[in-house]
């Protein structure tokens, strides 16, 4: 197996969870978002005051809205923020033939949908929402297109040709982050024009960004062949770096950026322990590394709490969730969960766990791994996004559901 192949399998096999900063190269489900802003914040909490639906029990179903009909291998995913959600539902019939779906946060109404060529939404950001379309022609066929859509309407703002397969887009600061595996471009969220490109290292698998820093990982290049990781740290506006940390002599699972660190876990080759560490935020310093027989990968910081989730979940077996404290690396707690459940967002307090039979979504605190509330939908999960005090879900039947975190 190749490190390119196995990189992909891990990200179509488990969802990213999006606090902190937190992205992975793109899951396939349950979106990450690069970071919530204060005005993110205020305009959910403001949509559910004028929608009256503030104070409501943890774990209370706000509204329930439909995103078309789920059918076979249909593809579900979704992300919240700035008063809006955004649904996508794309059919697995090959055609490519997909919908994305807007609804008003705080009542669940339908705002406008349009078709695309295997739409992804991205991220959402003041006033638009930003994602992906596959054009199936050429050339180059398969490339990708970043799509900026008004939150309003749906109009298009902008596009912008990629060139690429497999690319992904996160919004931070201001800038539409795109990772197309060698190469990162910001392009401004307003307008769609390019501010920078760089590619400071060969290939990328992920990227995350917190405030105005842009933390990207992928592994460099020596004589044709795929050589160490590599974490970089780049200025979101200017695409200045300002830091390169090394220490890698493995593969990179997973990357988290928030309470001033980035997180991450590396097994060393060929058969090494799995290493979780930390960094600097600011200059790049390794502050500490936890070594694990068990094969795991980071998955978000929350409540000061570096959250990973062991490997061998993606093969069907028991997942098993494991906090370390953020400052010391000392471990907190883990907990186990049924097969096939998988953790779907999370955010400053709390991990949201789902898609098992039982069609539960379920808060454990991020302090204790304690369940904090359990809500029940009518389907399994696919895919949830927080945004405010509220959580928003997609189901297997493609049912949205806001629900009082």
């Amino acid at each position: 197996m190749t490190r390119e192949t196995s990189r992909r399998q891990l990200l179509k096999g488990i969802s990213g969870i999006g606090a902190a900063g937190v992205v992975w190269g793109k899951a396939g489900v349950g979106t990450a978002l690069a970071g919530t802003t204060a005005g993110q914040r205020a305009a959910d909490k403001a949509a559910r005051r004028v929608a009256g639906q503030a104070g409501r029990a943890p774990g209370s179903v706000l509204w329930r809205a439909q995103a078309g009909t789920a059918t076979q291998l249909t593809s579900l995913d979704l992300v919240a923020g700035y008063g809006m959600v955004y649904a996508c539902n794309t059919p697995g019939s090959g055609s490519g033939a997909g919908r994305v779906y807007a609804f008003d946060a705080g009542t669940g109404a339908r705002a406008w949908q349009l078709s695309g060529e295997l739409p992804q939404p991205q991220a959402a950001g003041p006033g638009a929402v930003f994602w992906i379309t596959i054009i199936q022609a050429g050339p180059p066929a398969g490339s990708a297109d970043i799509v900026a859509s008004g939150a309003a309407a749906g109009s298009t703002l902008w596009s912008f040709d990629t060139g690429r397969p497999n690319s992904s887009a996160y919004y931070a600061d201001g800038m539409v982050i795109v990772n197309d595996y060698g190469t990162v471009t910001a392009l401004d969220a307003g307008t769609g024009r390019r501010a920078w490109t760089s590619k400071p290292t060969s290939y990328f698998a992920m990227v995350a960004a917190e405030g105005d820093t842009l933390y990207a990982s992928g592994y460099g290049s020596a004589g044709g062949a795929a050589a160490d990781w590599q974490l970089v740290a780049m200025n979101a506006s200017t695409g200045a770096q300002r830091w390169r940390f090394t220490a890698f002599t493995g593969e990179l699972f997973g990357l988290a950026a928030g309470n001033g660190v980035v997180c991450g876990t590396w097994s060393p080759p060929p058969n090494g322990p799995y290493a979780t560490f930390t960094v600097d935020a600011f200059d790049g310093r390794r502050l500490w590394q936890a070594d694990s027989n068990t094969a795991v990968a980071v998955q978000a910081i929350s409540g000061g709490f570096v959250i990973s989730l062991n490997l061998a979940a993606l093969t069907g077996s028991r997942t098993t969730l494991y906090a370390r404290h953020v400052s010391s690396g000392a471990p907190a707690w883990h907990r186990t969960l049924a097969a096939n459940v998988r953790s779907l967002t999370s955010d400053g307090e709390a991990l949201y766990t789902g898609g098992a039979r039982d069609n539960r979504i379920t808060a454990l605190a991020a302090s204790t791994g304690k369940t904090l509330w359990t809500c029940r939908m009518g389907a399994p999960a696919q895919a949830a996004a927080a945004a405010g005090d509220v959580l928003y879900v997609i189901d297997a039947n493609a049912g949205v559901y806001a629900i009082q975190a």
